[in-house]
C-alpha cells in the first residue's frame, strides 16, 4: 500500500480517485487540507489553494505535513516574488528537519523557484529528482525547451523523447502530452508529416486520459494541419470551438480561425466586398466558369459585380467544386464554411461505406462507443431520437438517410469510423469496457443504455471513459465504495478497482449517488 502523498506525487491529476476517496473518509487534520489544496490547484483556483493551505498550517505546527503545505504554497504564489524567495530560503534552512522520504516531494518546488530566480541550486536537488520521477520528467522537458530556444533542435528532441519514455512508464499524461506536443512544434517546418503524427498522438493521449483538452496541443495540431494542408483541420476546428470557454487571450486568434471552419445549418451568405473580390480573382472567364460550374453567365456576372446581395450555399458549392477551389484559411468565410461542409459530406460518405461492411452487432457496439465518447449532444440528447437512430442500425441505408439530415448526426457518423484524435482517445477508453462485456450480456447493456435519460447518460458515459482510463493502473490504494459499483462490475465482467476509480473520479457526492442508482439498473 502506498501513502496518498506518494500516489499524488507519482500520478498527478491521475490520482484524483484516490484523493477523493481519502477525503471521503473525513479524517481531520492537516492531510485533508493538503489534499483539498491539491485538488484546487488542479482546478487553477489559486486563491482558494492559499486559503486551504493556511487552514492546514494552523493544524500542523510540528508535523512533516507542514513542509508539504509550504511547498504547495511555493507552487502557486508568483515565483519571482519576495514571498517566494523568502519561503524558498526558509525551506532550505529547515531541510535537515525533513525526513528523506518527505524531502523528495518538497525539493522539486524549491528547485523550480531556484532556477527561475537564478538562485544557487540546493545541494541535494539531483538526488531528490532521481527519486521523484514526475519531477525529473519536467526537469528534462525544461532542459529540452532551453536547447530548442538555442536552436539545438536535435538535442532538444532527444531530451523530449527521454521525458516521453519516462512519462509513459508511470503513466504520466501531462508529461507524455507536453513531450510529444513540443517535438511536433519544433519540427513542424522541416518535418511536417511527422509533426502531424506526433500532434495527433498527443491529442489522442489527451482524449484518453483527460476530460478537457490542453489548448496548447490543439494550437500545435491546428498550425501543423495548416502547413500540411490537411482536411482534418475541419475536425480540429470543431474541438477548438467546443473548448472556447477554456481559451484565453493567448489563443484568441486560434479561436477566430477555427470559427471560420464551423459549418452553419443555414446556407446563405452576404455577398461582401471581400467575397466578390475573391471570386473575381478565381473566375478568370465567365464563359469558362459557366462550363465548369453550370451557373448561368448572368448570375456569375451579378455575383462578381455585387448585383446579388446574398449567395446561397449551393451556389458557392458549385463554384468550389467546378473551379477546384482548395481549402485556404485566407478565403472568405462563406467559401471556407461551404468547403468545410463539402469535406464533412465526403467524410460522412466514407464512414457510411465502412459501416455498411460491418455486422449489425459491430455497428451497435460502435454506436454506443461513439455516443459515450461525445462531448456534446443536442438532437441525439432526445431519448426518442437516440433510440430511433440506434434501432435503424439494422438497415444501414435508412440509418444513413436519417443521420444525413442534421449536421450533428453527420458528425456523429464521422466519429464512428474516422474521429478526431481527441475523440478517438475517448472512444478507446470506452472500448475497454465494451470489449469486456460478453456477447450474451451486450443486448441487456444496450437496452439499458438506450433507455437512459440524457442527464443520466452523461454521468454513465463519464463512468465508462474513466473505467477505461484506470484499467491497468495500480494506484497503490485499495479503493472501496458503493455496493452498486461492485455489482455492476460483476455483472459485466469488469475489474473492481478500475470501477471504483471511475466512481471516485466524481467530486460531487450527489453525482456518485446518482451514478450508483444508474449502475444498479444495469446490474439487476
Amino acid at each position: 500500500m502506498k501513502s496518498i502523498i506518494e500516489v499524488v506525487a507519482t500520478y498527478g491529476t491521475l490520482s484524483k480517485p484516490a484523493v477523493n476517496y481519502v477525503l471521503s473518509l473525513k479524517r481531520k487534520g492537516p492531510l485533508s487540507h493538503y489534499l483539498r489544496s491539491i485538488k484546487l490547484r488542479w482546478e487553477r483556483k489559486h486563491q482558494r489553494v492559499l486559503e486551504e493551505i493556511k487552514k492546514g498550517l494552523r493544524k500542523s505546527l510540528d508535523t512533516p505535513l507542514r513542509y508539504l503545505l509550504l511547498s504547495q504554497m511555493l507552487k502557486v504564489i508568483p515565483k519571482n516574488s519576495i514571498i517566494a524567495e523568502n519561503l524558498r530560503k526558509k525551506l532550505l534552512k529547515e531541510l535537515h528537519k525533513i525526513s528523506p522520504e518527505m524531502r523528495i516531494h518538497i525539493m522539486p518546488a524549491i528547485f523550480n523557484v531556484s532556477v527561475l530566480n537564478e538562485s544557487s541550486l540546493p545541494r541535494r536537488w539531483s538526488d531528490s529528482y532521481e527519486r521523484n520521477l514526475p519531477a525529473l520528467i519536467f526537469l528534462i522537458i525544461a532542459s529540452a525547451r532551453e536547447e530548442a530556444k538555442k536552436g539545438n533542435i536535435v538535442s532538444a528532441v532527444s531530451r523530449y523523447r527521454d521525458a516521453y519514455r519516462k512519462a509513459l512508464s508511470i503513466p504520466h499524461p501531462s508529461g507524455m502530452i507536453a513531450s510529444l506536443n513540443d517535438i511536433a512544434w519544433y519540427i513542424k517546418d522541416r518535418h511536417p508529416k511527422m509533426a502531424k503524427r506526433l500532434a495527433d498522438y498527443a491529442l489522442f493521449i489527451a482524449g484518453f486520459y483527460r476530460e478537457n483538452v490542453q489548448i496548447y496541443a490543439l494550437d500545435t495540431l491546428f498550425e501543423v494541419e495548416k502547413i500540411v494542408k490537411s482536411e482534418d483541420i475541419v475536425k480540429t476546428a470543431r474541438i477548438i470551438v467546443m473548448h472556447s470557454s477554456l481559451i484565453g487571450d493567448k489563443y484568441s486568434q486560434l479561436l477566430l480561425e477555427a470559427k471560420k471552419l464551423i459549418v452553419n445549418e443555414k446556407r446563405l451568405y452576404e455577398n461582401s466586398a471581400e467575397l466578390s473580390s475573391y471570386l473575381q480573382k478565381i473566375i478568370k472567364s465567365v464563359n469558362d466558369a459557366f462550363r465548369k460550374t453550370g451557373i448561368a453567365r448572368d448570375n456569375l456576372s451579378k455575383i462578381i459585380n455585387r448585383k446579388i446581395k446574398r449567395i446561397k450555399g449551393n451556389t458557392l458549392e458549385k463554384l468550389i467544386e467546378g473551379l477546384s477551389i482548395p481549402l485556404d484559411l485566407n478565403a472568405p468565410e462563406g467559401v471556407l464554411k461551404e468547403k468545410a461542409r463539402m469535406i464533412l459530406d465526403r467524410m460522412f460518405e466514407i464512414s457510411m461505406e465502412k459501416l455498411s461492411k460491418l455486422s449489425v452487432e459491430s455497428r451497435e457496439k460502435l454506436f454506443v462507443i461513439t455516443s459515450a465518447a461525445q462531448m456534446e449532444r443536442k438532437y441525439l440528447s432526445r431519448k426518442d431520437k437516440f433510440r430511433e437512430a440506434f434501432e435503424l442500425l439494422k438497415d444501414i441505408s435508412t440509418f444513413g438517410h436519417f443521420m444525413s439530415r442534421k449536421l450533428e448526426t453527420v458528425l456523429f457518423v464521422i466519429d464512428m469510423t474516422n474521429a478526431h484524435p481527441f475523440v478517438e482517445g475517448r472512444k478507446t477508453a470506452v472500448k475497454k469496457v465494451i470489449g469486456r462485456i460478453h456477447r450474451n450480456k451486450f443486448e441487456k447493456f444496450t437496452r439499458e443504455y438506450v433507455d437512459l435519460s440524457d442527464e443520466d447518460r452523461k454521468v454513465f458515459d463519464r463512468f465508462l471513459r474513466n473505467y477505461g482510463r484506470y484499467e491497468g493502473i495500480n494506484l497503490g490504494i485499495n479503493l472501496k465504495g458503493a455496493d452498486e459499483v461492485r455489482s455492476f462490475a460483476g455483472t459485466f465482467d469488469l475489474a473492481v478497482q478500475p470501477s471504483f476509480a471511475a466512481y471516485w473520479c466524481e467530486d460531487d457526492g450527489r453525482i456518485r449517488k446518482r451514478l450508483g442508482r444508474i449502475l444498479i439498473k444495469f446490474a439487476l
